[in-house]
């Protein structure tokens, strides 16, 4: 009984690191796609001093 309780409980532990492993990366991937988003959006503006109108408002939001 002792046994099978412990081997559960590990399992636990192990399925909430690894869930939150995922998640972390699944963070990590968002936040760095934004950014990339983030320096092409501003490149362009540099560049062509925000080339269309909705890239223009898109900034302002920014």
């Amino acid at each position: 009984m002792s046994t099978k309780m412990h081997t559960s409980s590990n399992d636990y532990v192990n399925y909430q690191a690894i869930s939150c492993q995922g998640i972390t990366m699944k963070w990590k991937n968002v936040m760095q796609s934004a950014y990339d988003q983030g320096n092409a959006l501003m490149h362009t503006a540099l560049l062509g001093r925000a080339a269309s109108p909705t890239q223009s408002l898109v900034l302002q939001f920014l």
